[in-house]
């Protein structure tokens, strides 16, 4: 085979990142939106029955480390224990601190009811953004 023909490698455009923006009146409901974003990639959220409900908390440095957190453990949920969520209440946001506890509820991913939309393998801090104007917004790229 002639050497000089043979293509060692190429360079493919990729689509591996879904970019997500979230808003809310406060940070709470910030968070909570972001989560039901989250939860609308993985599945149709509204089919999920809020049978059970498991805590979540998580900290961070800042508003945006403690976003990150926040949705990663619920991803850590889905893909640890298979769980699917469709509602989540934050219980305590502390911005001093940065820590936050929620209930989300939902139930075990079932196939013969429930169809997984995407397969979310984490959160990234590119192109993260927390921001607070007349209301508070957040943008947030998954690793799918």
């Amino acid at each position: 085979m002639d050497e000089k023909k043979l293509q060692k490698f190429l360079v493919l455009d990729h689509t591996a990142d879904v970019r997500l923006r979230a808003s809310g009146e406060d940070p709470a409901e910030l968070f909570k939106n972001a989560a039901l974003g989250l939860f609308s990639l993985l599945s149709d959220y509204e089919k999920v029955r809020p049978r059970d409900s498991y805590s979540i908390s998580s900290s961070g440095t800042d508003l945006e480390s403690l976003l990150v957190s926040f949705l990663s453990e619920l991803i850590y949920k889905f893909e640890s224990l298979q769980l699917l969520f469709s509602e989540v209440e934050i219980r305590r946001l502390d911005e001093g601190a940065f820590l936050i506890e929620a209930a989300a509820r939902g139930e075990k991913y079932d196939p013969s009811r429930h169809v997984i939309r995407s397969y979310v393998k984490g959160v990234t801090y590119h192109g993260l953004k927390v921001e607070h104007e007349e209301s508070w917004t957040a943008e947030i790229v998954l690793d799918v």
